[in-house]
């Protein structure tokens, strides 16, 4: 029983780094809001799930624990314990962080754990380089496919026939596989001395350079598309170095997932002249190990570059022209690392690194290379070292105590994470059948969306959608009503009670968040709206959280005008300009501060000062649009109100 059971488990993790490579940039479920990433991320929360469970078992029925001290195992190691720490201590929102990149680093950290602690055959490093080359030229299929527009013809939704959809999450994520993926592909055909293989490899190096190309083409800027915005290279390391200055940040980072966040307190004001750029909150940094230095501090990033510099360092050691296996290996973890340093990465590409490493690990195993040490350990009344093998040791005395221990620890936490796990999963199943029915069932939606955010309650953005849902049933009771009715007291109180809901689920969102700015930014919203409608205590509520989103935004100009506007609403025309000119300040190159300052001038019958900032306005408004009409209005109605003498610049009413 013992032999069938290791020889299964055995034979279970052999294939599982193919299997997840081969699936990871292919698999998308379009039952989520999100189709892509979301899914991505539960096929590693199962993979390694499965690896961890056959591991113990393999463990138990060997009798000991035995581990491969691989070049990378270590650092990935320390890398999954950052993420913890920096999950439990920095992020304030502990359980929602580590239910993503911190699951995330852990699986894949166990998938190799297992994988090259099991493994010591050629099998897993040749699956692993057919999953690898076979799932991107399938990518690179599609991507030529929808260039030529033969993807367009086949019947079905809209989104599968758009040419900028691709199973890997985007054209961009497809490159980040594709280049490291193509240059891998290229070092094995020119070093395999086999004339068979040789045509494979050319053939499947044309069609990625050739879907390369085309996806490229995507993100190019035209004259209609602006291409892909990445956060310039000079504000991420800006950002990176600031979060170095505080001990905190520096040792663990921000948390995991919170870039973003980051972003919004620290992002440097002269992004706010770059009219491509500035309303973009960017969810990563201008690269992947900029974007850990930043989450997960100086320890992550220098566990993760540890991770791959040793493993490049023992490659290097090995007969790498001689050995088509080890070039694409070589050339696969060096481009990867290197696309890591220039660039945002992508899931995909994350776990093809890790699929990699775990291929180098085997390999280096295989070549008896010193840097691969075997260590068992066991807990019986015999002590046992001996080599690596296939199979396990005959009649070991005693009782196998620590492979049991972890067998039970690991189910524990398999069962507490799956219980969370598929909560999630199905929240988000029904918030994408809340999305569904909006239009036709209203009622479904709406208790759709509760059931999600009971499923998951520490998802601030389930919130955030149900409070925008209960601000809509407030509007729409306080609106005039269909065929003439007018609001009815009964309707007012029930409208009372909907705001009430509104503001109580936007607070709860803040309060799972309190450093996102889209939080705040919602409850101001809300406040905001229902201080229109004259309901008690919102004016006080939307000053305060305007305060508070600005304190994590400070050098965001669209929150000041709103504020500005509000308080012009308010008839509080000095703060109004005080605060609307500060977001010229932010953003000297926007239209609407300036046209807002205009009506409150104008509001004050100080016509010189309202048509200075109308015609300032003016520059930084197209010609042919209908915001230049309404300027050119007003400007001319002003003119009839100024007096004849010049009217002062806006900078002379500052």
């Amino acid at each position: 029983m013992r032999k069938l059971i290791d020889k299964l488990s055995t034979n279970i993790l052999r294939y599982l780094p193919a299997f997840l490579i081969l699936l990871i940039p292919l698999i998308f479920v379009p039952l989520t809001p999100e189709f892509f990433h979301v899914n991505k991320q539960f096929l590693v929360f199962i993979v390694s799930s499965v690896a961890l469970l056959f591991f113990c078992l393999r463990l138990v029925a060997r009798g000991h624990i035995q581990i491969s001290l691989s070049p990378a195992l270590l650092p990935l190691a320390g890398l999954s314990v950052v993420y913890i720490l920096s999950s439990l201590i920095k992020h304030p929102n502990p359980r929602f962080s580590l239910m993503n990149s911190t699951a995330v680093a852990t699986g894949l950290f166990i998938i190799y754990l297992a994988t090259t602690s099991t493994q010591k055959t050629f099998l897993v490093v040749r699956s692993i380089i057919i999953g690898t080359i076979s799932s991107v030229v399938l990518l690179s299929v599609f991507s030529i496919f929808s260039h030529l527009g033969i993807i367009a013809q086949i019947p079905g939704p809209e989104w599968l026939q758009s040419k900028v959809f691709n199973p890997a999450g985007s054209p961009y994520n497809y490159l980040t596989l594709a280049v490291p993926v193509l240059l891998a592909t290229i070092s094995y055909g020119v070093t395999t001395r086999n004339w068979m293989i040789k045509p494979l490899m050319l053939a499947a190096a044309i069609i990625i350079a050739s879907g390369s190309a085309f996806s490229l083409k995507l993100l190019l800027p035209t004259s209609d598309n602006r291409g892909v915005l990445l956060l310039p290279y000079s504000a991420g390391w800006s950002i990176a170095v600031d979060t170095l200055k505080t001990p905190k940040t520096a040792i663990l980072g921000t948390g995991p997932d919170t870039f973003t966040q980051v972003y919004s307190r620290l992002k440097p004001s002269s992004l706010n002249l770059d009219n491509n750029i500035w309303t973009i909150r960017f969810p990563s940094s201008s690269s992947e190990l900029l974007n850990i230095l930043t989450t997960t501090g100086v320890l992550g990033l220098l566990f993760f570059a540890l991770s791959y510099l040793k493993t490049i360092r023992a490659l290097l050691k090995e007969k790498y022209l001689s050995d088509p296996e080890t070039a694409f290996l070589m050339a696969g973890v060096l481009s990867t690392f290197l696309l890591f340093i220039l660039v945002p990465s992508s899931l995909p590409a994350q776990v093809m690194g890790i699929i990699l490493l775990i291929a180098s690990a085997v390999k280096l195993k295989l070549e008896n290379s010193h840097s691969v040490k075997d260590v068992q350990l066991n807990l019986s009344t015999k002590q046992v070292t001996s080599a690596y093998s296939e199979t396990p040791a005959k009649d070991r005395p005693g009782l196998p105590v620590l492979p049991w221990l972890l067998t039970v620890a690991s189910v524990v936490l398999l069962a507490v994470f799956w219980n969370i796990a598929s909560r999630t999963y199905a929240a988000n199943l029904a918030i994408f059948e809340a999305s569904q029915t909006v239009k036709d069932n209203q009622i479904k939606s709406y208790n759709k969306q509760i059931e999600a955010s009971k499923l998951d309650p520490t998802d601030p953005y389930l919130k955030i959608n149900l409070s925008q849902t209960y601000l809509a049933v407030t509007k729409s009771l306080l609106t005039t009503g269909q065929e003439g009715k007018t609001v009815t007291d009964e309707d007012k109180q029930k409208a009372l009670e909907f705001a009430n809901q509104a503001l109580n689920e936007a607070k709860a969102a803040a309060d799972l968040t309190p450093n996102d700015v889209v939080v705040w930014e919602n409850l101001a919203g809300i406040s905001r709206t229902l201080a229109g409608y004259g309901i008690e205590g919102s004016v006080d509520w939307t000053l305060a959280t305007y305060t508070r989103a600005i304190s994590l935004d400070p050098t965001n100009p669209t929150l000041r005008v709103q504020l500005g506007t509000f308080y012009f609403q308010m008839e509080d025309a000095e703060m109004a300009v005080r605060v609307l000119s500060q977001a010229i300040e932010l953003k000297p190159n926007w239209n609407i501060p300036y046209y807002n300052l205009g009506l409150v001038y104008k509001s004050v019958k100080n016509y010189p000062r309202a048509l200075a900032y109308m015609e300032e306005a003016k520059k930084y408004t197209q010609t042919d649009s209908d915001e230049m009409k309404q300027l050119d209005e007003m400007i001319g109605e002003l003119k009839a109100l100024v007096p004849k003498e010049t009217a002062p610049t806006p900078t002379e009413t500052k």
